[in-house]
């Protein structure tokens, strides 16, 4: 990569990564941890943690594409509960209680320790399962999340609790061009599309659902950032012959 290379990051593996994916089935719900955690995670777990470095991306679609990302507001979150009754039996505030970040930070707590387990299986899936038939009794358009439901419903079936996680997170729909940046601890998935995607030079990844894998609920847990997010939707800068994607950090853009 040349001089400027080596001073900046010494004689080492390529300092970021670049994929091409096509997402059919959507993929897992998950975070990447910041450098701190990355070091420490590797130290104690190197077997699921296979290097000590943090790992931010950024998701260029080369088409269409939805994605999931970060805390959604308030206000859609108390929508999201409305046209569920089941959901919001479940996970909803207390009677005169706030939708504020603890909230979140509890109802995390709650889907991975309480009902993200063996023995709660059949309270999830009656819960999901009333999601979906409150979804397909709605009268007009559908919002977001309710399509993902269904979606989600029809891929993973009616026992993932990331069909409950998702009804939390912001939903993009993103055309050529369109591109995000996922910071480290925050959650995503990726649902459907192609896209570039290019990040810092790391394997390591903390999955909480919407998968088959490993899923470390107890990390995810404690990493997150219980933050309400309106993160933004950039198509790049037209510079040097071509469209420039910057991304605050230092390993890695695309051009």
């Amino acid at each position: 990569m040349g001089a400027k290379y080596v001073e900046k990051f010494g004689e080492r593996d390529l300092p970021y990564l670049f994929k091409v994916l096509s997402v059919r089935t959507a993929l897992s719900i998950q975070a990447h941890p910041n450098l701190e955690l990355a070091k420490k995670l590797h130290e104690q777990f190197p077997d699921k943690y296979k290097d000590p470095n943090h790992k931010p991306e950024i998701a260029i679609a080369l088409g269409d594409m939805i994605a999931t990302y970060g805390f959604t507001s308030k206000e859609i979150i108390l929508k999201n509960l409305a046209d569920n009754p089941s959901l919001a039996e479940a996970l909803g505030p207390k009677k005169g209680g706030e939708v504020d970040e603890e909230y979140l930070k509890t109802t995390v707590h709650k889907m991975f320790f309480e009902l993200d387990t063996d023995a709660s299986k059949e309270k999830r899936q009656a819960i999901i399962n009333g999601m979906k038939a409150s979804v397909e009794s709605h009268q007009g358009d559908l919002s977001p999340h309710q399509k993902l439901c269904l979606r989600l419903h029809e891929q993973y079936g009616d026992a993932d609790i990331g069909i409950l996680f998702t009804q939390f997170l912001n939903i993009f729909y993103l055309t050529k061009g369109d591109s995000f940046i996922c910071s480290p601890d925050e959650p995503h998935a990726y649902i459907s599309g192609d896209l570039v995607e290019s990040m810092a030079n790391s394997d390591n990844v903390v999955r909480g659902g919407l998968t088959p894998k490993y899923k470390d609920t107890e990390t995810l847990y404690n990493m997150l950032k219980y933050e309400f997010k309106n993160p933004t939707v950039s198509k790049g800068e037209t510079k040097n012959g071509g469209v420039e994607y910057q991304t605050g950090f230092s390993e890695f853009l695309v051009h």
